[in-house]
């Protein structure tokens, strides 16, 4: 299971590699092969993050093994958070920003996958010198953080997406925006004591829109609960200030779970991407079924790819990342 962790850790930084070019061909990659990147310690990569212009750096995230960091393209990895205590040691989110790669924010506690043994986090911690010193920036009981998404051109501007206490209700949860670097936040999309977000994202094309998933999950002992009404896929088109559920025009209806939402540019077209999950429970154990979603030029969503039918928690999916 590590293994297959590092795997994914590594296909990401690759991706992130790429970035430059705008629609990477099969014969561009057709010769590589995927091999270990690390590091070897610390469990499942849960936040990785890379430096615009420099493909050597990049951070990265474990479930229980702090933030860490490499300067040559992982040859080497180097552990920022040995000797910084404070913060918890499981990373939910990792956000780099474009225009001043010395900020890196942090936000602690693995939201994206509640797995029994979860480790919870204690808010969101920023470094303004590359990852040497860090200071706490709030969001003390946000607990599981799933995703940050932080500004191209203001480093000072992050949404985080707060799952709030896995085992109860209430907390911090819901979708929390700064505009001061982490000094003061907001709470800019809420549904209830039962539901946080997991996902969110700001449109490449137009920072006005951003995307926002909320997931409605509880975690008992001897059960995960997956989904409710509370979940749901939100839109914003004034920056996070106010925000519309997204539904109809071909979207599942029912018990959603757990959403993933990206983007990619096709050829001229902007599409959008939404991996959904809806519970089917039967007995004690919810079969979730999938499916990858677009929608192109907001027209109608499509169903691309059934791939996690029925399978037994399929919460676990990392993300949606084109």
């Amino acid at each position: 299971m590590i293994a297959h962790r590092l795997l994914v850790f590594a296909a990401v930084l690759v991706a992130a590699s790429a970035a430059a070019d705008s629609t990477p061909s099969d014969a561009q990659f057709g010769g590589l092969q995927w091999r270990q990147l690390g590091p070897f310690r610390g469990g499942r990569a849960t936040g990785v993050a890379g430096v615009p212009g420099d493909t050597r750096v990049y951070y990265g995230g474990m479930a229980s093994g702090g933030v860490w960091k490499t300067t040559d393209a992982g040859r080497t990895w180097l552990p920022l958070w040995d000797k910084f205590p404070e913060a918890s040691p499981a990373v939910g989110a990792l956000v780099v920003s474009p225009s001043n790669p010395d900020v890196i924010y942090v936000g602690t506690g693995e939201g994206g996958a509640p797995r029994g043994n979860v480790v919870g986090g204690n808010g969101v911690y920023k470094s303004t010198d590359a990852g040497k010193t860090w200071s706490f920036a709030g969001l003390r009981g946000s607990e599981f953080i799933g995703r940050m998404a932080i500004s191209d051109t203001d480093p000072n501007l992050v949404f985080v997406a707060a799952g709030g206490p896995l085992f109860r209700d209430g907390g911090e949860r819901g979708l929390y925006r700064t505009r001061d670097g982490g000094k003061t936040w907001e709470r800019v999309l809420f549904v209830d004591d039962k539901t946080g977000a997991v996902d969110v994202q700001i449109d490449p094309t137009n920072p006005n829109i951003v995307w926002a998933a909320m997931w409605q999950v509880h975690r008992k002992p001897w059960i995960m609960e997956s989904g409710g009404p509370g979940s749901g896929l939100y839109r914003s088109t004034d920056g996070g200030t106010t925000w519309q559920k997204v539904t109809g025009n071909g979207l599942p209806t029912g018990i959603l779970g757990k959403i993933g939402a990206g983007k990619q540019i096709f050829q001229s077209a902007r599409s959008r991407y939404s991996g959904l999950r809806k519970d089917v429970r039967q007995g004690a154990v919810n079969f979730l079924d999938a499916a990858v979603i677009r929608n192109r030029n907001d027209a109608r969503w499509n169903t691309l790819e059934d791939c996690l039918c029925k399978l037994p928690a399929s919460f676990q999916f990392p993300r949606v990342r084109f």
